[in-house]
C-alpha cells in the first residue's frame, strides 16, 4: 500500500489545483466539483493486440458506427443519423493506447493518472474564449472502471453556435477510453437521450 502512496497525493494536488484555477475564472461549480475519495485517479495498462469490445444502450431511433476504428483502435461513433459530422448531437467513444499516453501520463511503470491526462485539456481549454462554462463533474465509476470528466460549452466563432460537450477519460487494462457526449449545435444543454446513457456503458473480452 505505502507505494500507492505517492500517486495519491499526485491525485489530490491535480484536483485541487484544477479547483482553484476554475474558481479563478469565475467558472467553478462546488456541486458537480467533488471528487469522491473512494474513486482512484491511477489504473494500470498495458499493450493488447486486440482491444475489448465496448457496448451501450444506443438511444431509440439513433445508430453505432464503428467503421472509422478497428479492432486493436476502436472508434464508436453514435448519432441520430449513425454518421458523426459534428454537425449533430450524440456520443465519441475511442481508445487511447498505452504506448500513446506513455511516458506523458504516467506515474510508474504501466500505471496511468486521469487526472494528469485532463489537466493540460483543460487549462487549454480554459484559456480559448470559444471555451465557456467549464465545471468538473464527480467522479464516478464507468463500468467498474474509473472515470473522471467535465463539461463545457463550445461556441463556434464563425456561426456563433453554442454546444454542450461533457468529455469523460475512462481508465481500463488496455488503454484510457475516451467517451464524449455533445448536444445539437445551438443547443447548451444535453439531449434527455443521453440521460444516463454513461450507465450503460461496458466491456467485454473480444
Amino acid at each position: 500500500m505505502s507505494g500507492l502512496r505517492p500517486c495519491r497525493v499526485l491525485e489530490v494536488t491535480v484536483v485541487c489545483v484544477l479547483a482553484v484555477c476554475l474558481v479563478a475564472c469565475g467558472v467553478y461549480r462546488p456541486k458537480v466539483a467533488e471528487v469522491t475519495p473512494s474513486v482512484p485517479s491511477t489504473f494500470v495498462a498495458v499493450e493488447e493486440e486486440v482491444a475489448d469490445i465496448v457496448e451501450m444502450d444506443v438511444p431509440e431511433g439513433w445508430a453505432a458506427d464503428s467503421s472509422k476504428g478497428n479492432e486493436r483502435l476502436p472508434v464508436v461513433l453514435v448519432s441520430p443519423d449513425g454518421v458523426y459530422d459534428g454537425a449533430h448531437q450524440g456520443i465519441s467513444i475511442r481508445l487511447w493506447l498505452p504506448a500513446v499516453i506513455w511516458p506523458e501520463y504516467a506515474v510508474a511503470e504501466d500505471t496511468f493518472d486521469l487526472d494528469e491526462f485532463l489537466r493540460p485539456r483543460i487549462l487549454g481549454d480554459m484559456k480559448d474564449h470559444e471555451y465557456t462554462d467549464l465545471a468538473l463533474l464527480p467522479a464516478r465509476f464507468v463500468d467498474g472502471n474509473p472515470a473522471r470528466g467535465y463539461t463545457y460549452v463550445q461556441t463556434d466563432e464563425a456561426t456563433g453556435s453554442a454546444q454542450r460537450w461533457e468529455y469523460w477519460v475512462v481508465g481500463r487494462h488496455d488503454g484510457l477510453w475516451s467517451i464524449a457526449l455533445y448536444s445539437e449545435p445551438g443547443q447548451t444543454e444535453l439531449p434527455p437521450e443521453l440521460d444516463g446513457v454513461l450507465d450503460t456503458v461496458t466491456w467485454s473480452e473480444p
